[in-house]
């Protein structure tokens, strides 16, 4: 039996999710990106929060996820810090907020 869930639900989800720190309007994001993802390869996706949480984080900025993944140097510019993580990874701007969600490599 399958359940079609909307991003709603999906943001939701992430939220609740006692093992991950998502802010309201990353898990909105990031629920959006995941529909978009399933709708661009034309194929049905499995809802699995855990896969979620494994695979992407959400941080404060592109400098704390630099730091936190040992890239960069301490003291560098967001700019820089964007530059080095699209170098090594996926990264998506969550709005104006200056949070980012990183893919985990």
């Amino acid at each position: 039996m399958k359940r079609t869930i909307t991003a709603q639900e999906m943001a939701k989800d992430l939220r609740n999710d006692p093992y991950a720190n998502w802010s309201e309007e990353g898990a909105k994001t990031m629920a959006e990106y995941l529909l978009e993802f399933e709708a661009d390869c034309g194929t049905e996706m499995e809802w699995d929060i855990a896969a979620v949480r494994a695979d992407y984080q959400e941080y404060e900025s592109a400098c704390k996820a630099c730091r936190d993944l040992g890239l960069g140097e301490r003291g560098q510019s967001a700019e820089k810090a964007m530059e080095l993580l699209e170098s090594h990874t996926w990264v998506h701007e969550i709005g104006n907020s200056g949070r980012v969600i990183v893919a985990n490599y």
